[in-house]
């Protein structure tokens, strides 16, 4: 099967860390070897084979594909099954997923980019247009009507807007996961979607792909990866206590979120750039004026790379509570810990520092505080 691949197919990628092998260590093995083989229409661009590390958004690289004066190329690699990507001078273009013994083919042109021999390439590229489809039609609509309400300051048509949103968030990934279920099985390109799987929800199809991943992959450092990453998945699931968080605020005092044990403590996993955070947050702004003196706390972790950004969005919003990072963006150490793929994303802890709620915006979110802080 032959896909096109668009210039512009960016993939949002998570944050964790394989503490067994490093990903290129993780990349040499003994198996059939993979074949990666094609030609570009210019072939004065320089073209490098990367590791598509996804939770590190990080692609080491591997090789320098020697390419001739008409534009083709051709190299057996001793890999093990794993995400790859081919650069155009330096840039990554080609997502890759490849298993043993594939014989990839590889057509790079002006406005386009095929590849054939892949199967598990075929099952990501198809993942990847049914994800923008899906996007288009459950997502798109409520984000225009967000726009409109933001541009007309109307706070209160903007917090119904964000709660459907955040359902609307939901159903989309509950389609990715059916996807995945019904279309991709253990195929290695599954590991490509985990960005996208929901972190209670999905955990019983997530301990059975797990599963099946390591049978037909056994010794693959991915098969470890995702076991890895399950686990994590478990230890924030709903009834978990949380883990402690140690990061420094914007004056440089680190701040424990075990310190506060004792109050009810809503988790914040925000950034100066992104929108529907910044929507939220006079919603969190009203509940912290309204709970503060009864035992309830705001432990802000922003997932910012640039302290003056942060601090200006911490200004502007006036956010008065507990507010921490450690400027490394998504390789911050939290939302490592907590399998922070997409934000805004909350957790509510009690007193004893057990998870009780998870995600919940606008309306959902004040009930539940109402609840338990009645």
């Amino acid at each position: 099967m032959r896909f096109i691949y668009a210039f512009a197919l960016v993939f949002l990628l998570a944050c964790e860390t394989n503490e067994e092998k490093s990903p290129t260590e993780a990349s040499l093995t003994d198996t059939a070897p993979i074949t990666l083989e094609g030609s570009i229409a210019t072939p004065e661009q320089r073209l490098t084979l990367h590791l598509w590390d996804l939770d590190n958004h990080d692609y080491p690289l591997l090789d320098t594909l020697t390419v001739d004066e008409k534009g083709v190329f051709r190299t057996d690699y001793a890999f093990e099954p794993n995400l790859y990507a081919i650069a155009i001078e330096g840039e990554p273009k080609v997502w890759l997923a490849l298993d043993e013994g594939q014989q990839v083919e590889v057509t790079i042109k002006p406005d386009r980019i095929e590849t054939e021999g892949s199967k598990d390439t075929d099952l990501y590229e198809a993942y990847e247009q049914f994800r923008k489809v899906t996007f288009e039609r459950l997502v798109v609509p409520t984000r225009a009507s967000i726009e409109e309400a933001e541009a007309k300051g109307d706070l209160e048509q903007l917090t119904v807007l964000n709660e459907q949103d955040a359902t609307n968030m939901d159903q989309y990934r509950a389609a990715l996961t059916q996807f995945v279920q019904e279309k991709m099985g253990a195929s290695i390109a599954t590991y490509a979607t985990s960005v996208r799987w929901r972190p209670d929800a999905d955990l019983p199809f997530m301990r059975a792909i797990a599963r099946d991943f390591e049978l037909a992959h056994p010794h693959s450092a991915l098969s470890k990866q995702l076991i890895d990453k399950v686990n994590r998945f478990e230890q924030v699931a709903l009834g978990a206590p949380a883990l402690d968080i140690q990061l420094p605020t914007p004056a440089g005092e680190v701040v424990a979120l075990s310190s506060l044990k004792g109050k009810y403590v809503l988790v914040d996993f925000w950034a100066s750039w992104c929108r529907p955070c910044r929507q939220e947050n006079p919603n969190y702004v009203a509940l912290y004026q309204q709970y503060k003196s009864r035992d309830f706390e705001i432990y802000g972790v922003s997932l910012d790379e640039k302290k003056a950004a942060w601090e200006k969005a911490i200004a502007k919003d006036q956010l008065p509570w507990i507010n921490v990072s450690d400027l490394k963006g998504w390789n911050n150490l939290a939302a490592l810990q907590y399998n922070v793929t997409a934000i805004p994303a909350n957790f509510l802890l009690d007193p004893n520092g057990k998870i009780i709620a998870k995600n919940l915006r606008g309306k959902a979110l004040e009930k539940k505080i109402a609840e338990v802080l009645p």
